[in-house]
């Protein structure tokens, strides 16, 4: 093979092309079969990089990357007359994917402490410490997947507990110093996981079971549950909000499937009109799941591919990293399927409730809601059990509805900071305020259609109720193609609002305080509370047919929402200047480390540097910059020598000038905190500007909006100069 990229080297540069004989040579290394390959190997490859340094050539790679190897295969599917598949697919079981996932990332670990230890002869202790809780954890895991597979009739196991056995040589070897044993047994470990995977998948396929099937999802979940990493408050926060809004997702999903729609929802425009008599896709139609993608399936991630695809690199995932149970739908679903995924959905909701019952800042409201949306979800796959696919429609629409609702709900309860919560109230109080005055108008136009309340119809006119007038069926509660949907949703919200603005008016540090009395003055001057149970009522006086009253009662919301919103507006700029203010100052300090850096010329003036850039991480960290590249810092700079145990005087060269060169990762943290600063500062502004919709950028941003622009200006163009 070398001898054929030689050959073609020197004719490429003798003759500027390449002949077909010396093309077809090359073309035959290509094919995985001439390396002998089976889909239980993996690709592993890396790239480097060696300078020109004349006594020892310096180099640096990669990770390791992965691609596994997959053989050609076309699935067929058995369709009834009908047109109708009519088996299942095993699950695949991403739990298993994540162990592959996360061994891959300890044999990346483990290869470069070894590699570490042959250049320096010094062992990362922290870091083998590390990796070996870390492998120890994983076997463990490994273990449990097994026997659970095992109690749930899945008996081709060997390979996992195999794959258990090496980890644990593998813990054994990092523990004793032999890093080139435990590369090797880590290796063995990550073959018998993918073989095994393999192996998994393709006994559940042959031999298909649905009550099994439904075991294994709920048990596959539960693993994944456990193999998450520990997240932070406001980790786990945006975790839960996520969840929720995929859950609303797949809820619109079936929902549409169920009207036999092709992802455009059928009758649901702005004037609200009904939506019509749900079809039956599952009696040979299917045409609605089979067309295209619905717009309430879940999108997959840009970026990424499933764990179990072709080209995958997992090397370069972190553990726990992967993204949430993204469900992948191909063609037309039985109605055993769609009954599945509503399963699926609802074990998912009692998984996020017993969540959100042990996570801080949740009212009762909020842990209310998630039950009463869970047991709708519940609800709507024993209808579709019974057959009942209309009654399953609803259902599906009106958790879908609730999932919603609750997560713009959970986010704004959940906010980091009071500053974040208050502007999630008032774009709450300023979007009600917009929707109860469009419904006002449609009340207006509705009632003088039809003559207003009150007003006697003509005797050939008494069969024929007006517009409003129409009694509500009983269980139609999610049904919301009208007057009667608009005003259950603004019920809703309203009770949102006046949840976030409880949460809001109360102080969770010191500094909220003065903010958190503000809300409560706000809430009394106007009334929310009082207007909040009159919005309440909106819903019966529209099934009543009281118009005006319902009119006058969202014209007076209108209104008071609308001052609402304003005045939580500045609020929130009262509390985001003075952060803003701080954190351009941090910035402006930021930048002169940076230039301080290329210019220390002493011993002394290093260390008087190390001792500012200290200082000003701690600053940093309380003004909430991404405390993970504050510890990076800490830990390079560390690695150079500063610390309390730093020994007499700084080994580092000098550069033409004489000043001293400081190490490059000193440089490249700069920049990404400088980055991360502004980010922040972006965060601020763009909140408090969207807060003012379309108002003028507010006289005290005026000249930091200029000043923030300049920067970016002048950063850009150094930039060019550094490309250049």
């Amino acid at each position: 093979m070398a001898k054929d990229f030689l050959e073609a080297a020197e004719e490429l540069k003798t003759t500027g092309k390449l002949s077909p004989q010396t093309r077809a040579s090359l073309e035959k290394v290509l094919p995985l079969e001439h390396f002998e390959l089976a889909q239980t190997d993996s690709v592993m490859y890396y790239a480097f990089a060696e300078d020109n340094k004349p006594e020892l050539a310096q180099r640096t790679q990669t990770d390791l990357r992965f691609i596994d190897i997959r053989p050609f295969k076309r699935t067929y599917r058995i369709l009834d007359a009908n047109g109708m598949p009519t088996e299942q697919q095993g699950p695949p079981l991403k739990s298993l994917e994540e162990l592959i996932a996360r061994q891959r990332y300890a044999l990346n670990r483990t290869i470069q402490i070894a590699r570490r230890f042959t250049h320096t002869q010094t062992a990362d202790l922290s870091g083998v410490d590390a990796l070996i809780k870390f492998e120890a954890e994983l076997a463990k895991s490994t273990r449990e997947l097994a026997e659970g597979l095992q109690a749930r009739g899945i008996d081709d196991t060997e390979l996992l507990y195999q794959a258990e056995t090496a980890m644990l040589g593998a813990t054994d070897s990092l523990s004793a110093g032999k890093y080139d044993t435990a590369t090797l047994q880590q290796r063995d470990a990550l073959k018998n996981l993918i073989e095994g995977r393999n192996r998994i998948q393709m006994s559940i396929q042959k031999n298909p079971n649905r009550a099994q099937l439904a075991a294994l999802r709920q048990f596959d979940r539960i693993q994944r549950q456990k193999l998450r990493r520990p997240k932070s408050d406001e980790e786990e926060a945006k975790e839960v909000v996520r969840r929720l809004e995929e859950l609303a997702d797949r809820e619109e999903f079936v929902y549409k499937t169920l009207g036999g729609e092709d992802g455009s929802a059928k009758g649901d425009n702005a004037a609200g009109k009904p939506m019509g008599e749900p079809k039956e896709p599952m009696k040979g139609e299917g045409k609605g799941a089979a067309e295209g993608t619905p717009k309430g399936e879940p999108k997959k991630e840009e970026g990424k591919e499933p764990a179990d695809k072709t080209g995958e690199k997992t090397g370069e995932e972190k553990p726990g990293d992967k993204p949430g149970d993204k469900p992948e739908e191909k063609g037309p679903l039985t109605a055993r399927e769609l009954e599945d995924k509503q399963l699926d959905i609802a074990l998912e909701a009692r998984e996020i409730e017993k969540t959100l019952g042990g996570l801080q800042g949740i009212t009762d409201l909020a842990k209310e809601r998630m039950a009463v949306a869970a047991k709708a979800a519940e609800e709507t796959g024993s209808a579709l059990g019974k057959g009942d696919l209309a009654e399953a429609q609803k259902g599906a629409e009106g958790a879908g509805k609730q999932f919603r609702e609750l997560s713009q709900q959970v986010q704004a309860l959940l906010a980091e900071e009071q500053a974040q919560r208050i502007a999630a109230a008032e774009q709450m109080a300023s979007q009600l305020a917009r929707e109860q005055k469009d419904f006002a108008d449609r009340l207006a136009s509705e009632t003088e259609g039809s003559g207003g309340e009150g007003k006697p119809k003509k005797k050939n006119e008494e069969k024929r109720p007006g517009k409003g007038e129409e009694k509500k069926k009983d269980g139609d509660k999610y049904k919301m193609p009208g007057l009667d949907g608009q005003a259950e949703d603004i019920a809703e919200k309203a009770t949102t609002l006046a949840d976030v603005l409880g949460a809001a008016a109360k102080a969770n540090t010191p500094e909220d305080q003065a903010s958190a009395k503000k809300v409560q003055e706000l809430v009394g001057k106007l009334k929310l509370d009082e207007l909040t149970q009159r919005l309440q009522d909106l819903p019966g006086q529209v099934g009543a047919g009281k118009m005006q009253e319902a009119k006058a009662a969202a014209g007076d919301g209108s209104e008071r929402m609308e001052a609402a919103a304003e005045q939580l507006s500045a609020l929130h700029r009262s509390i985001v200047a003075p952060k803003v203010d701080e954190l351009a100052k941090l910035e402006a300090k930021l930048n002169g480390l940076g230039e301080e850096l290329t210019q220390l010329d002493t011993p002394t003036e290093i260390t008087g540097w190390h001792m500012d850039a200290t200082a000003l991480l701690e600053e940093l960290e309380k003004a909430g910059v991404t405390e993970e590249l504050r510890k990076e810092f800490l830990e390079e700079m560390k690695k150079a020598g500063w610390g309390p145990e730093m020994k007499k005087g700084w080994n580092w060269s000098r550069v033409e000038g004489g000043y001293y060169a400081a190490p490059a990762g000193y440089r490249i943290l700069i920049s990404r905190l400088l980055d991360a600063t502004r980010g922040r500062i972006q965060d601020l502004m763009l909140g408090e500007l969207a807060s003012s919709r379309d108002e003028a950028i507010p006289p005290q941003y005026q000249d930091l909006v200029d000043r923030y622009h300049q920067v970016l200006s002048s950063e850009g163009k150094q930039r060019k100069k550094l490309d250049k």
